[in-house]
């Protein structure tokens, strides 16, 4: 049976109060961008007194096993409310309270993290200055209802799949770790000669190509939205026509390019650098505004260059260029003028080769995860799509 989501809630209600006054400390007063990984993060929050958490609480409390849903900004982050948090209030979500007789919590927080609810979510929602979504536009999802018994054996065969996802993600991140310890242990312990990237390499940015060129089929451009950890992805893509090779030649990529964002280089929550390497299957390929490459010479190795460029003193250096933009960024001379240690090039080479068999590692680790990903997509269309 499918039925709209009104119809296996006891409750419902947009929490949107008045904003109180601000307090030094208190009760937690949180919004929708706290709302993450299916938890509340109580990070950087705002506090109000007792005396107005109690006024404004009163008649729309937030209870334990309430669902809160963000409304505002990242829209459909989900998490449940559990003992752990304390008391706490907020504004810019929507609060469900599900019929346990109808609906099972963890079915219902699979049933959120779907395509389906995704693409309802994304076709709802209001756009101004910042998107926002309706009571309704929540209300009115068609959820599947099982029996209980079914919801729950659905719930558990997501999870574990989703916990396989994790081990392999985790596995990944620690094998980056192990990557990174063994550059500091290498060379930031060490006291070698000092030089800038501009004697190693010329950091070439990228042509400001225009919308109105942009065509359906033809030469990819790399934007900044195209470079990802390590690698290019092409989940959004736009093309010039293929003529434009040969016009912009000079930004044409080829395999093993290095290239790195210049806007928002620091996404400031994973706290990484947007570099990459351009492979066989990303080309042909142009470099567009805002992103640039390497071109490295027979001074520096080129695992050793990323690495100094993934390392927390680039980061500190970029946020220090950038001062407090909201969105950092940095140009081709100031990637040029840091500075950065020149160990003996046999040294350098000695640690690609050890950053090689550790990609080799990961290369397998990631097959096995994309083929996880892959059944856990297909699980999630069979029950949800």
């Amino acid at each position: 049976m499918i039925t709209e989501l009104k119809n296996v809630l006891l409750d419902d209600f947009w929490i949107m109060p008045q904003t109180p006054k601000y307090t030094g400390s208190g009760i937690p007063y949180v919004t929708s961008k706290n709302i993450k990984g299916g938890k509340i993060n109580f990070e950087n929050v705002n506090y109000i007194s007792i005396d107005d958490y109690k006024k404004i609480s009163k008649n729309r409390p937030i209870l334990k096993n309430d669902i809160l849903i963000s409304m505002i900004g990242t829209l459909g982050e989900t998490a449940i409310v559990d003992d752990s948090y304390g008391e706490f209030y907020g504004q810019n979500m929507f609060l469900v309270r599900l019929d346990n007789s109808k609906i099972d919590y963890r079915y219902f927080i699979n049933f959120f993290k779907s395509t389906h609810v995704k693409n309802h979510l994304a076709r709802k929602q209001n756009k101004s200055t910042q998107s926002y979504l309706k009571a309704n536009h929540i209300e009115s999802l068609m959820i599947p209802v099982f029996t209980i018994k079914e919801q729950k054996e659905i719930a558990n065969q997501l999870d574990k799949v989703q916990d396989l996802i994790k081990l392999k993600t985790q596995q990944i991140e620690k094998l980056d770790e192990l990557i990174k310890s063994q550059f500091v242990e290498m060379f930031e312990s060490k006291d070698y000669n000092k030089t800038t990237i501009e004697k190693c390499a010329k950091f070439q940015g990228g042509y400001a190509f225009k919308s109105k060129d942009f065509v359906e089929n033809g030469v990819k451009l790399v934007q900044i939205s195209n470079v990802n950890k390590d690698t290019l992805d092409w989940i959004e893509i736009n093309r010039v026509p293929e003529s434009f090779i040969e016009r912009y030649k000079e930004y044409s990529l080829v395999a093993n390019d290095v290239v790195m964002a210049m806007t928002r280089p620091i996404i400031k929550s994973l706290n990484e650098v947007k570099i990459a390497q351009v492979r066989e299957d990303d080309l042909p390929c142009l470099l567009n505004q805002r992103v640039g490459r390497f071109i490295i010479n027979d001074s520096v190795n080129k695992e050793y260059l990323i690495y100094c460029c993934k390392s927390d003193k680039f980061k500190n250096y970029v946020e220090k260029m950038s001062g407090n933009s909201l969105q950092p960024n940095i140009s081709s001379k100031q990637v040029e003028n840091f500075e950065i240690s020149l160990p003996p090039i046999e040294l350098q080479n000695k640690f690609a080769e050890f950053v090689k068999q550790i990609d080799k590692q990961k290369f397998e680790i990631k097959k096995s995860l994309d083929e996880i990903q892959e059944i856990y997509e297909s699980l999630m269309d069979k029950y949800f799509g």
